[in-house]
Protein backbone atom coordinates (compact mmCIF):
# COMPACT_ATOMS: atom_id res chain seq x y z
CA UNK A 1 0.00 0.00 0.00
CA UNK A 2 1.33 3.46 -0.86
CA UNK A 3 2.39 5.52 2.16
CA UNK A 4 0.30 8.40 0.86
CA UNK A 5 -2.97 6.43 1.61
CA UNK A 6 -2.21 5.38 5.26
CA UNK A 7 -3.81 8.40 7.01
CA UNK A 8 -6.97 7.98 4.96
CA UNK A 9 -7.23 4.27 5.87
CA UNK A 10 -6.86 5.01 9.59
CA UNK A 11 -9.67 7.53 9.41
CA UNK A 12 -11.95 5.04 7.63
CA UNK A 13 -11.26 2.24 10.13
CA UNK A 14 -11.93 4.57 13.06
CA UNK A 15 -15.21 5.69 11.56
CA UNK A 16 -16.32 2.09 11.02
CA UNK A 17 -15.57 1.15 14.64
CA UNK A 18 -17.60 4.12 15.91
CA UNK A 19 -20.50 3.15 13.66
CA UNK A 20 -20.51 -0.45 14.97
CA UNK A 21 -20.48 0.71 18.57
CA UNK A 22 -23.34 3.15 18.07
CA UNK A 23 -25.49 0.46 16.40
CA UNK A 24 -24.75 -2.19 19.01
CA UNK A 25 -23.33 -4.43 16.39
CA UNK A 26 -21.08 -7.29 17.04
CA UNK A 27 -22.74 -8.60 20.25
CA UNK A 28 -26.38 -9.32 19.14
CA UNK A 29 -28.04 -6.60 21.28
CA UNK A 30 -27.62 -3.87 23.84
CA UNK A 31 -27.63 -4.25 27.64
CA UNK A 32 -29.77 -1.87 29.67
CA UNK A 33 -28.01 0.76 31.72
CA UNK A 34 -27.12 -0.42 35.22
CA UNK A 35 -29.99 -0.05 37.73
CA UNK A 36 -32.77 0.49 35.19
CA UNK A 37 -34.65 -2.81 36.00
CA UNK A 38 -37.31 -4.56 33.84
CA UNK A 39 -40.73 -3.34 32.80
CA UNK A 40 -43.25 -3.05 35.72
CA UNK A 41 -47.06 -3.40 36.11
CA UNK A 42 -49.56 -0.59 36.04
CA UNK A 43 -48.29 0.65 39.39
CA UNK A 44 -44.68 1.32 38.27
CA UNK A 45 -41.40 -0.32 37.21
CA UNK A 46 -38.88 -2.33 39.19
CA UNK A 47 -35.34 -1.43 40.15
CA UNK A 48 -32.12 -3.32 40.46
CA UNK A 49 -33.34 -6.09 38.12
CA UNK A 50 -36.66 -6.50 39.99
CA UNK A 51 -39.71 -7.52 37.94
CA UNK A 52 -43.09 -6.11 38.89
CA UNK A 53 -45.71 -8.59 40.21
CA UNK A 54 -48.83 -9.51 38.27
CA UNK A 55 -52.16 -8.86 40.03
CA UNK A 56 -55.03 -11.30 39.38
CA UNK A 57 -58.33 -10.62 41.19
CA UNK A 58 -61.35 -12.91 41.33
CA UNK A 59 -64.70 -12.89 43.15
CA UNK A 60 -66.97 -15.74 44.27
CA UNK A 61 -70.05 -14.25 42.52
CA UNK A 62 -70.66 -11.29 40.24
CA UNK A 63 -74.40 -11.14 40.99
CA UNK A 64 -75.44 -11.47 44.60
CA UNK A 65 -78.44 -10.76 46.79
CA UNK A 66 -78.22 -7.66 48.94
CA UNK A 67 -76.60 -8.58 52.25
CA UNK A 68 -74.99 -11.72 50.86
CA UNK A 69 -71.34 -12.38 51.66
CA UNK A 70 -68.94 -12.41 48.72
CA UNK A 71 -65.31 -13.54 48.76
CA UNK A 72 -62.54 -11.59 47.02
CA UNK A 73 -59.51 -13.69 46.14
CA UNK A 74 -56.08 -12.57 44.95
CA UNK A 75 -54.30 -15.93 45.16
CA UNK A 76 -53.90 -16.02 41.39
CA UNK A 77 -51.42 -13.12 41.58
CA UNK A 78 -47.75 -13.91 41.00
CA UNK A 79 -44.23 -12.51 41.15
CA UNK A 80 -41.51 -13.76 38.80
CA UNK A 81 -38.80 -13.02 41.37
CA UNK A 82 -40.56 -15.01 44.08
CA UNK A 83 -40.98 -11.94 46.29
CA UNK A 84 -43.59 -11.92 49.05
CA UNK A 85 -46.70 -9.93 48.09
CA UNK A 86 -49.08 -7.69 49.97
CA UNK A 87 -52.71 -7.43 48.82
CA UNK A 88 -54.86 -4.28 48.99
CA UNK A 89 -58.51 -4.20 47.85
CA UNK A 90 -60.40 -1.03 47.10
CA UNK A 91 -64.07 -0.44 46.31
CA UNK A 92 -63.62 2.31 43.76
CA UNK A 93 -67.32 2.85 43.04
CA UNK A 94 -70.47 1.87 44.94
CA UNK A 95 -74.07 3.01 45.52
CA UNK A 96 -74.36 6.33 47.31
CA UNK A 97 -76.17 4.84 50.31
CA UNK A 98 -73.66 2.05 50.93
CA UNK A 99 -71.84 2.27 54.26
CA UNK A 100 -69.37 -0.61 53.98
CA UNK A 101 -65.63 0.13 54.19
CA UNK A 102 -63.79 1.10 51.02
CA UNK A 103 -60.46 -0.62 51.71
CA UNK A 104 -59.47 -4.16 52.80
CA UNK A 105 -56.16 -6.02 53.13
CA UNK A 106 -55.39 -9.69 52.60
CA UNK A 107 -55.11 -12.28 49.86
CA UNK A 108 -58.72 -13.33 50.60
CA UNK A 109 -61.37 -10.97 51.91
CA UNK A 110 -65.08 -11.52 52.71
CA UNK A 111 -67.58 -8.69 52.77
CA UNK A 112 -71.32 -8.05 52.49
CA UNK A 113 -72.77 -5.74 49.88
CA UNK A 114 -75.20 -3.78 51.98
CA UNK A 115 -77.49 -2.06 49.45
CA UNK A 116 -78.64 -2.87 45.90
CA UNK A 117 -76.52 -1.52 43.06
CA UNK A 118 -73.19 -1.95 41.28
CA UNK A 119 -69.83 -2.18 43.01
CA UNK A 120 -66.46 -1.64 41.26
CA UNK A 121 -63.60 -3.39 43.05
CA UNK A 122 -59.87 -3.50 42.31
CA UNK A 123 -56.84 -5.33 43.72
CA UNK A 124 -53.34 -3.91 44.07
CA UNK A 125 -50.41 -6.22 44.85
CA UNK A 126 -46.96 -5.02 45.89
CA UNK A 127 -43.67 -6.93 46.14
CA UNK A 128 -41.99 -4.34 48.39
CA UNK A 129 -40.70 -2.35 45.43
CA UNK A 130 -43.29 -2.17 42.68
CA UNK A 131 -47.03 -2.60 42.37
CA UNK A 132 -49.53 -4.02 39.91
CA UNK A 133 -53.31 -3.53 39.74
CA UNK A 134 -56.24 -5.63 38.47
CA UNK A 135 -59.90 -4.54 38.36
CA UNK A 136 -62.84 -6.93 38.66
CA UNK A 137 -65.87 -6.83 36.47
CA UNK A 138 -68.70 -4.96 38.18
CA UNK A 139 -70.35 -6.88 41.02
CA UNK A 140 -74.13 -6.33 41.18
CA UNK A 141 -76.25 -6.60 44.34
CA UNK A 142 -79.92 -7.27 43.67
CA UNK A 143 -82.83 -7.24 46.16
CA UNK A 144 -83.20 -11.03 46.12
CA UNK A 145 -82.66 -14.16 44.07
CA UNK A 146 -85.53 -15.77 42.22
CA UNK A 147 -85.75 -19.35 41.03
CA UNK A 148 -88.88 -20.49 39.19
CA UNK A 149 -89.91 -24.12 39.72
CA UNK A 150 -90.89 -26.49 36.93
CA UNK A 151 -94.24 -27.20 38.60
CA UNK A 152 -96.44 -24.88 40.54
CA UNK A 153 -97.60 -27.00 43.47
CA UNK A 154 -97.38 -25.12 46.73
CA UNK A 155 -100.39 -25.78 48.99
CA UNK A 156 -98.84 -28.47 51.19
CA UNK A 157 -95.23 -28.42 52.26
CA UNK A 158 -92.60 -29.88 54.57
CA UNK A 159 -88.98 -29.02 55.24
CA UNK A 160 -85.95 -30.98 56.33
CA UNK A 161 -83.66 -28.61 58.22
CA UNK A 162 -80.67 -31.01 58.08
CA UNK A 163 -80.50 -31.04 54.26
CA UNK A 164 -82.24 -27.65 53.79
CA UNK A 165 -84.68 -29.24 51.36
CA UNK A 166 -88.40 -28.60 51.04
CA UNK A 167 -91.20 -30.76 49.66
CA UNK A 168 -94.14 -29.00 47.96
CA UNK A 169 -97.35 -30.66 46.82
CA UNK A 170 -100.60 -29.68 45.17
CA UNK A 171 -103.33 -32.10 44.05
CA UNK A 172 -101.57 -34.71 41.94
CA UNK A 173 -97.87 -33.87 41.87
CA UNK A 174 -94.97 -33.17 44.20
CA UNK A 175 -91.76 -31.12 43.87
CA UNK A 176 -88.63 -31.56 45.96
CA UNK A 177 -86.52 -28.39 46.10
CA UNK A 178 -82.92 -28.39 47.41
CA UNK A 179 -82.45 -24.93 48.88
CA UNK A 180 -78.82 -24.96 49.98
CA UNK A 181 -77.26 -26.48 46.87
CA UNK A 182 -77.44 -26.20 43.08
CA UNK A 183 -79.03 -29.64 42.75
CA UNK A 184 -81.93 -29.78 40.33
CA UNK A 185 -85.51 -29.79 41.56
CA UNK A 186 -87.29 -33.14 41.24
CA UNK A 187 -90.98 -33.07 40.25
CA UNK A 188 -93.14 -36.16 39.90
CA UNK A 189 -96.76 -37.12 39.42
CA UNK A 190 -98.75 -39.20 41.86
CA UNK A 191 -100.59 -42.27 40.56
CA UNK A 192 -104.07 -41.48 39.27
CA UNK A 193 -107.11 -42.90 41.02
CA UNK A 194 -108.90 -45.88 39.53
CA UNK A 195 -111.40 -43.51 37.89
CA UNK A 196 -108.59 -41.54 36.24
CA UNK A 197 -109.01 -38.42 38.34
CA UNK A 198 -106.17 -36.78 40.25
CA UNK A 199 -105.71 -37.57 43.91
CA UNK A 200 -106.29 -35.06 46.66
CA UNK A 201 -102.97 -34.59 48.46
CA UNK A 202 -103.36 -33.12 51.92
CA UNK A 203 -100.08 -33.59 53.80
CA UNK A 204 -96.41 -34.35 53.06
CA UNK A 205 -93.34 -35.20 55.15
CA UNK A 206 -89.62 -35.46 54.43
CA UNK A 207 -86.98 -37.73 55.95
CA UNK A 208 -83.89 -36.31 57.66
CA UNK A 209 -81.24 -36.02 54.95
CA UNK A 210 -83.84 -35.22 52.29
CA UNK A 211 -83.68 -38.54 50.43
CA UNK A 212 -87.20 -39.91 51.08
CA UNK A 213 -90.53 -38.11 51.03
CA UNK A 214 -93.96 -39.25 52.20
CA UNK A 215 -97.21 -38.07 50.62
CA UNK A 216 -100.74 -38.75 51.90
CA UNK A 217 -103.71 -38.68 49.55
CA UNK A 218 -107.34 -39.81 49.68
CA UNK A 219 -108.06 -43.06 47.87
CA UNK A 220 -109.40 -46.39 49.16
CA UNK A 221 -109.56 -45.12 52.73
CA UNK A 222 -106.33 -43.13 52.42
CA UNK A 223 -102.85 -43.91 51.09
CA UNK A 224 -99.31 -42.87 51.94
CA UNK A 225 -96.70 -43.19 49.24
CA UNK A 226 -92.95 -43.14 49.95
CA UNK A 227 -90.91 -41.53 47.18
CA UNK A 228 -87.24 -41.36 46.27
CA UNK A 229 -86.62 -37.60 46.13
CA UNK A 230 -83.66 -38.04 43.76
CA UNK A 231 -85.52 -39.91 41.03
CA UNK A 232 -89.18 -39.30 41.90
CA UNK A 233 -89.89 -43.05 41.91
CA UNK A 234 -92.48 -44.35 44.38
CA UNK A 235 -90.83 -47.04 46.50
CA UNK A 236 -93.74 -48.33 48.56
CA UNK A 237 -97.32 -47.44 49.47
CA UNK A 238 -99.28 -47.93 52.68
CA UNK A 239 -103.07 -48.26 52.61
CA UNK A 240 -105.33 -47.47 55.56
CA UNK A 241 -107.45 -50.57 55.00
CA UNK A 242 -108.49 -50.72 58.65
CA UNK A 243 -110.11 -47.27 58.40
CA UNK A 244 -113.67 -47.61 57.12
CA UNK A 245 -113.92 -44.12 55.65
CA UNK A 246 -111.25 -41.70 54.41
CA UNK A 247 -109.49 -40.43 57.52
CA UNK A 248 -109.27 -36.72 58.30
CA UNK A 249 -106.04 -34.96 57.46
CA UNK A 250 -103.40 -36.78 59.53
CA UNK A 251 -100.22 -35.57 61.09
CA UNK A 252 -97.16 -37.48 59.92
CA UNK A 253 -93.42 -37.33 60.37
CA UNK A 254 -90.15 -39.22 60.17
CA UNK A 255 -88.12 -39.44 63.36
CA UNK A 256 -84.38 -38.76 63.61
CA UNK A 257 -83.63 -42.44 62.85
CA UNK A 258 -85.73 -42.49 59.67
CA UNK A 259 -88.73 -44.32 61.14
CA UNK A 260 -92.13 -43.05 60.04
CA UNK A 261 -95.28 -42.34 62.04
CA UNK A 262 -98.73 -41.07 61.18
CA UNK A 263 -101.29 -39.78 63.67
CA UNK A 264 -104.98 -39.87 62.75
CA UNK A 265 -107.60 -37.95 64.77
CA UNK A 266 -110.28 -40.38 66.01
CA UNK A 267 -112.62 -37.99 67.77
CA UNK A 268 -112.89 -34.62 69.41
CA UNK A 269 -109.73 -35.09 71.47
CA UNK A 270 -108.38 -38.56 70.66
CA UNK A 271 -105.69 -39.51 68.13
CA UNK A 272 -104.42 -42.92 67.04
CA UNK A 273 -100.82 -43.61 66.07
CA UNK A 274 -99.53 -45.79 63.23
CA UNK A 275 -95.94 -46.90 62.72
CA UNK A 276 -95.00 -47.60 59.07
CA UNK A 277 -91.79 -48.97 57.56
CA UNK A 278 -90.88 -46.70 54.59
CA UNK A 279 -88.84 -49.51 52.98
CA UNK A 280 -91.59 -52.16 52.90
CA UNK A 281 -94.82 -50.23 53.43
CA UNK A 282 -95.71 -52.52 56.34
CA UNK A 283 -97.46 -50.77 59.20
CA UNK A 284 -99.26 -51.31 62.44
CA UNK A 285 -101.82 -49.45 64.52
CA UNK A 286 -100.49 -48.49 67.93
CA UNK A 287 -103.13 -48.84 70.68
CA UNK A 288 -102.14 -45.61 72.43
CA UNK A 289 -104.28 -42.51 72.14
CA UNK A 290 -103.47 -38.96 73.11
CA UNK A 291 -105.23 -35.61 73.07
CA UNK A 292 -104.83 -32.74 70.69
CA UNK A 293 -104.84 -31.64 67.08
CA UNK A 294 -103.36 -30.21 64.87
CA UNK A 295 -99.76 -31.33 65.08
CA UNK A 296 -96.55 -29.31 64.95
CA UNK A 297 -93.40 -31.41 64.70
CA UNK A 298 -90.12 -30.23 66.19
CA UNK A 299 -87.10 -29.89 63.83
CA UNK A 300 -85.19 -32.41 65.98
CA UNK A 301 -87.75 -35.04 64.80
CA UNK A 302 -88.14 -36.38 68.32
CA UNK A 303 -90.98 -34.20 69.67
CA UNK A 304 -94.32 -32.79 68.59
CA UNK A 305 -97.00 -30.44 69.90
CA UNK A 306 -100.79 -30.55 70.00
CA UNK A 307 -103.42 -27.93 70.80
CA UNK A 308 -106.92 -28.28 72.24
CA UNK A 309 -109.00 -25.10 72.05
CA UNK A 310 -112.34 -25.09 73.86
CA UNK A 311 -113.08 -21.42 73.03
CA UNK A 312 -112.10 -20.20 76.51
CA UNK A 313 -108.68 -21.83 76.96
CA UNK A 314 -105.99 -23.43 74.82
CA UNK A 315 -104.13 -26.45 76.17
CA UNK A 316 -100.66 -26.97 74.71
CA UNK A 317 -99.03 -30.38 75.05
CA UNK A 318 -95.52 -31.51 74.20
CA UNK A 319 -94.98 -35.22 73.43
CA UNK A 320 -91.99 -37.34 72.60
CA UNK A 321 -92.36 -39.54 69.51
CA UNK A 322 -91.07 -42.55 71.47
CA UNK A 323 -91.23 -45.00 68.55
CA UNK A 324 -94.87 -44.21 67.88
CA UNK A 325 -95.95 -44.52 71.53
CA UNK A 326 -96.02 -40.83 72.52
CA UNK A 327 -95.10 -39.80 76.04
CA UNK A 328 -96.38 -36.54 77.50
CA UNK A 329 -93.44 -34.27 78.37
CA UNK A 330 -95.04 -30.95 79.26
CA UNK A 331 -98.39 -29.15 79.24
CA UNK A 332 -99.73 -25.65 79.73
CA UNK A 333 -103.19 -24.09 79.55
CA UNK A 334 -103.61 -20.42 78.64
CA UNK A 335 -106.62 -18.18 77.89
CA UNK A 336 -107.79 -18.45 74.28
CA UNK A 337 -106.98 -14.79 73.72
CA UNK A 338 -103.29 -15.44 74.35
CA UNK A 339 -102.82 -17.45 71.15
CA UNK A 340 -104.13 -17.10 67.62
CA UNK A 341 -104.93 -20.20 65.57
CA UNK A 342 -102.33 -20.22 62.78
CA UNK A 343 -98.94 -21.29 64.17
CA UNK A 344 -95.41 -22.01 62.88
CA UNK A 345 -92.42 -23.55 64.63
CA UNK A 346 -89.08 -21.81 64.12
CA UNK A 347 -86.36 -23.61 62.17
CA UNK A 348 -84.08 -23.58 65.21
CA UNK A 349 -86.79 -25.23 67.35
CA UNK A 350 -86.82 -22.55 70.07
CA UNK A 351 -90.25 -20.99 69.50
CA UNK A 352 -93.73 -21.60 68.13
CA UNK A 353 -95.04 -18.30 66.73
CA UNK A 354 -98.66 -17.48 65.95
CA UNK A 355 -100.24 -15.09 63.46
CA UNK A 356 -100.67 -12.39 66.13
CA UNK A 357 -96.93 -12.13 66.89
CA UNK A 358 -97.05 -14.11 70.16
CA UNK A 359 -94.88 -17.16 70.79
CA UNK A 360 -94.58 -20.29 72.91
CA UNK A 361 -91.19 -20.95 74.49
CA UNK A 362 -89.83 -24.41 73.70
CA UNK A 363 -87.17 -25.38 76.22
CA UNK A 364 -84.81 -28.30 76.07
CA UNK A 365 -85.57 -28.83 79.75
CA UNK A 366 -89.30 -29.20 78.98
CA UNK A 367 -90.58 -26.24 80.99
CA UNK A 368 -94.22 -25.24 81.16
CA UNK A 369 -94.48 -24.05 77.53
CA UNK A 370 -94.98 -20.45 78.63
CA UNK A 371 -96.47 -17.93 76.22
CA UNK A 372 -95.14 -14.44 75.44
CA UNK A 373 -97.97 -12.33 74.02
CA UNK A 374 -97.59 -9.88 71.11
CA UNK A 375 -93.80 -10.05 70.98
CA UNK A 376 -93.69 -8.50 67.53
CA UNK A 377 -96.06 -6.02 65.91
CA UNK A 378 -96.53 -6.43 62.17
CA UNK A 379 -97.12 -3.52 59.82
CA UNK A 380 -100.34 -5.21 58.73
CA UNK A 381 -102.50 -8.28 59.15
CA UNK A 382 -102.50 -11.21 56.75
CA UNK A 383 -99.45 -13.05 58.10
CA UNK A 384 -98.77 -16.13 55.97
CA UNK A 385 -95.51 -17.35 57.48
CA UNK A 386 -92.90 -16.70 60.13
CA UNK A 387 -89.51 -18.15 61.05
CA UNK A 388 -86.81 -17.29 63.56
CA UNK A 389 -83.22 -18.02 64.49
CA UNK A 390 -82.05 -17.33 68.01
CA UNK A 391 -78.39 -17.63 67.05
CA UNK A 392 -78.61 -14.80 64.52
CA UNK A 393 -81.06 -12.85 66.75
CA UNK A 394 -83.54 -12.50 63.88
CA UNK A 395 -87.22 -13.13 63.20
CA UNK A 396 -88.55 -13.02 59.63
CA UNK A 397 -92.26 -12.62 58.87
CA UNK A 398 -94.04 -12.52 55.50
CA UNK A 399 -97.55 -11.30 54.93
CA UNK A 400 -99.95 -10.02 52.31
CA UNK A 401 -102.83 -7.58 52.66
CA UNK A 402 -104.82 -5.39 50.30
CA UNK A 403 -102.77 -2.37 51.30
CA UNK A 404 -99.34 -3.96 51.96
CA UNK A 405 -98.60 -6.74 49.50
CA UNK A 406 -95.73 -9.19 49.31
CA UNK A 407 -93.90 -7.84 52.33
CA UNK A 408 -91.00 -9.19 54.35
CA UNK A 409 -90.33 -7.78 57.81
CA UNK A 410 -87.30 -8.60 59.95
CA UNK A 411 -87.26 -8.24 63.74
CA UNK A 412 -84.80 -8.49 66.58
CA UNK A 413 -85.32 -11.93 68.14
CA UNK A 414 -84.99 -10.78 71.76
CA UNK A 415 -86.64 -7.35 71.71
CA UNK A 416 -89.11 -7.67 68.84
CA UNK A 417 -87.91 -4.36 67.38
CA UNK A 418 -88.20 -3.90 63.60
CA UNK A 419 -84.81 -4.09 61.84
CA UNK A 420 -85.76 -4.11 58.19
CA UNK A 421 -88.80 -3.97 55.90
CA UNK A 422 -88.89 -5.04 52.26
CA UNK A 423 -91.88 -4.80 49.95
CA UNK A 424 -91.45 -6.92 46.86
CA UNK A 425 -92.79 -5.30 43.72
CA UNK A 426 -93.06 -6.51 40.15
CA UNK A 427 -90.10 -4.42 39.00
CA UNK A 428 -87.87 -6.70 41.09
CA UNK A 429 -89.33 -9.94 39.77
CA UNK A 430 -88.22 -10.81 36.27
CA UNK A 431 -89.97 -13.91 34.99
CA UNK A 432 -93.56 -13.07 35.94
CA UNK A 433 -95.51 -11.38 38.69
CA UNK A 434 -95.40 -12.50 42.30
CA UNK A 435 -98.84 -12.49 43.86
CA UNK A 436 -98.20 -13.66 47.38
CA UNK A 437 -95.48 -15.40 49.41
CA UNK A 438 -96.59 -18.72 50.91
CA UNK A 439 -93.94 -20.31 53.16
CA UNK A 440 -90.83 -18.89 54.82
CA UNK A 441 -87.59 -20.67 55.77
CA UNK A 442 -84.49 -19.25 57.45
CA UNK A 443 -81.28 -21.14 56.82
CA UNK A 444 -79.49 -22.78 59.79
CA UNK A 445 -77.07 -19.85 60.12
CA UNK A 446 -79.99 -17.42 60.09
CA UNK A 447 -78.36 -15.05 57.60
CA UNK A 448 -80.89 -15.55 54.83
CA UNK A 449 -84.56 -16.23 54.31
CA UNK A 450 -86.11 -18.21 51.50
CA UNK A 451 -89.79 -18.21 50.76
CA UNK A 452 -92.12 -19.76 48.24
CA UNK A 453 -94.30 -17.37 46.25
CA UNK A 454 -96.97 -17.80 43.56
CA UNK A 455 -98.30 -15.50 40.86
CA UNK A 456 -102.05 -16.04 41.23
CA UNK A 457 -104.19 -16.78 44.30
CA UNK A 458 -106.46 -19.48 42.85
CA UNK A 459 -104.97 -20.48 39.48
CA UNK A 460 -101.23 -20.23 40.01
CA UNK A 461 -99.06 -20.91 36.97
CA UNK A 462 -95.72 -19.86 38.49
CA UNK A 463 -94.19 -20.97 41.77
CA UNK A 464 -90.87 -19.39 42.72
CA UNK A 465 -88.34 -19.74 45.51
CA UNK A 466 -87.03 -16.31 46.50
CA UNK A 467 -83.88 -15.77 48.57
CA UNK A 468 -83.59 -12.62 50.65
CA UNK A 469 -80.49 -11.97 52.78
CA UNK A 470 -81.22 -10.61 56.23
CA UNK A 471 -79.40 -7.63 57.63
CA UNK A 472 -77.48 -8.31 60.87
CA UNK A 473 -79.27 -7.45 64.08
CA UNK A 474 -78.39 -4.09 65.59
Amino acid sequence: MSPSFKPVLKILLGSTALLLMSCGGGDGGSAPPPGSGGSGGSGGSGSGGNQAPIAAASVSKTTVATGETITLNGSGSSDADGDSLTYSWEITSRPATSTIAANYDGVEVSLKLDVPGNYEISLTVNDGTTSSRDALDSVSAIPFYRKNLERYGHTFFARDVASDKILLADRDYVTAVPLATNEANVSFDLPLRADGFPNNVDVVAIQSGGEIGAVHWHELGGRIGFFDLTTGAMNTVYEFRQVESPPPRPGMTFDSSGNFYVFVPTGVSGTSAFAIDPATGAGELRPTEFAGYPFIFHPDLERFYTFVDNNTTVTIREYSLNNGNPDLLATNTVPSGDLCRDRWISSDGTRIFDECGSYIILSGTNDNLSVVKNHITLSGLGLVGIDANQGSNLITAIYNTDSIENSVEIFNFETGAVLDFTQLDDSQTAGGDIWVPQHVYMNPAGELTRFVAINEPFSSTITSVLTLFSQPAE
